[in-house]
């Protein structure tokens, strides 16, 4: 968050450690003066990517120096999931997890702290950007997207970090507001980042060329109908972590590199403690997960999107 280089248009700028470098409100900084620049006749796009809350150089997320004191007594959440005692249902390398002890429930505890101040700075961001975009008359006719590239678990399955398929690292927040985007309203149906070039897109009146067919479909649509794309199957990949997996509305299949399987049933078990994969009752329903995985594995463009009332 100090020390560090920027790329500025080709010529590489250097930051120091005062306080007026800490990163994200540079990135602040940089992103008002662009708005303030673009504001006119002519559209534009500015992304906005924050290295908080991410750890800095291996050390816990450092909070801008106003925020330092905050969150100091917060508890870490500790969901049904977490340091999960039974894994007999879960794949190997969780299965050799040993269960947190309580040094490793204290460093989470600070990890989850440093968590909460870091983005704090961030907010201050957001309100810098939206601030500019009313001051220069462009917030009535600007789409604003806010999300974010993964989840962290926090002892969750006795685990830690991103990669990981549970619902704690890739469940992440996605808000919209705009043109097109009905104030305060709330949708169930799946999205992911796939669907954000294309919602850019739509937004814009923009397509993309037939060279480069886009797999995720615009969420214009679902803002302004909530009955729409309920069938809506996602397809989840990590090669940190190798697997592929199917997420519905109501399930979470998983097929692991090393042939692993895991099911949950979503409704019934948000948690996801226990493993449906090993019960007969359940086969036909995992075969037909299994079909569509593999469809979606090698999809392109309008086949990824088929099921998607």
């Amino acid at each position: 968050m100090y020390d560090y280089t920027l790329n500025q248009n080709g010529a590489l700028m250097r930051y120091g450690s005062a306080p007026r470098d800490y990163q994200t409100d540079v990135y602040a900084r940089k992103a008002v003066d662009f708005v303030e620049r673009s504001a006119g006749e002519e559209p534009f796009f500015l992304s906005v990517g924050t290295l908080a809350p991410h750890k800095d150089s291996g050390n816990p997320p450092r909070p801008a120096p106003r925020h330092a004191g905050a969150f100091s007594d917060a508890r870490l959440p500790r969901p049904p999931s977490f340091n999960e005692k039974h894994v007999r249902d879960k794949p190997a390398f969780i299965r050799g997890e040993p269960r947190l002890g309580a040094a490793r429930i204290d460093a989470l505890t600070k990890l989850h702290r440093a968590r909460l101040r870091s983005p704090l700075a961030v907010d201050d961001l957001v309100k810098r950007v939206i601030d500019a975009l009313r001051a220069t008359g462009e917030l009535a006719n600007t789409l604003v997207i806010f999300t974010s590239d993964n989840g962290f678990l926090l002892g969750q399955h006795r685990l830690t970090g991103k990669s990981w398929v549970y619902e704690s690292s890739v469940r992440v927040p996605l808000l919209m507001r705009g043109p097109g985007v009905p104030a305060g309203a709330t949708r169930r149906q799946p999205a992911g980042n796939v669907d954000l070039a294309a919602t850019i897109l739509d937004a814009t009146g923009a397509s993309a060329p037939q060279s480069h067919p886009l797999d995720g479909v615009s969420l214009l649509p679902l803002a302004l109908n909530p009955e729409v794309r309920r069938g809506r199957q996602l397809l989840l990949e990590s090669y940190v972590v190798p697997y592929t997996a199917l997420r519905t509305s109501r399930y979470l299949f998983v097929r692991h590199r090393s042939g692993e399987r895991e099911l949950y049933d979503m409704s019934a078990d948000p948690d996801q403690q226990r493993s449906l994969h090993a019960e007969r009752s359940y086969d036909r329903i995992e075969s037909d997960l299994a079909t569509r995985l593999r469809q979606l594995e090698d999809c392109v463009g309008r086949e990824c999107a088929a099921g998607s009332r």
